[in-house]
Parts: structure tokens; C-alpha cells; sequence
């Protein structure tokens, strides 16, 4: 499951702070351990990125960026991959 949380930036309105949580599905305890997640710039370049190991009950990101700016999610599990386009 991912859960995507956005807050304004109490100091600067023109900045907001993008929370990004995986959890496992309900019938399973763990994120699987080959999962791997990124969180790609306006040129695709990874800026951040975590990856499961055997006992991960999540993964928690946070980046920030202005209104406006793009940034994509990319998750890999063992050969599938995804990628999510967003804009803040």
C-alpha cells in the first residue's frame, strides 16, 4: 500500500513537503525485500531512494519542492517496474 501525505511549508507557502509511505499489503508482515523505490527530478535522476530488506514493516521518504515542480515515483519489485508523474 502507498500512502502519499502533502503539507505547506510553514515557513515559505511556496514550498510543500511530500511524504511518500509504503507499507505491505494487509495479509503480509513485511515489504518485500527486493522492492525498491526512487523518487526521480524533472530529468529523471534519482534524488532519493530506499530499498526493502528482509524485516522492512515500511519505507518513509520526504522531499520538498515549490509549487509546481515535477518529480516521479519509480518502485521496482524484482522485474516489474512503475513509474508515477506527479506536479506539487
Amino acid at each position: 500500500m502507498i500512502v502519499m501525505r502533502v503539507k505547506q511549508d510553514e515557513v515559505d507557502v511556496e514550498k510543500m513537503q511530500v511524504y511518500l509511505d509504503l507499507y505491505p499489503l494487509e495479509d503480509q508482515e513485511y515489504l518485500p525485500p527486493s522492492l525498491h523505490v526512487m523518487i526521480l527530478d524533472e530529468d529523471s535522476a534519482s534524488v532519493i531512494e530506499a530499498k526493502a530488506k528482509n524485516d522492512n514493516k515500511a519505507i518513509q521518504l520526504k522531499l520538498s519542492g515549490a509549487v509546481g515542480e515535477h518529480f516521479s515515483v519509480k518502485i521496482t519489485l524484482e522485474n516489474f517496474s512503475v513509474i508515477e508523474n506527479f506536479v506539487i
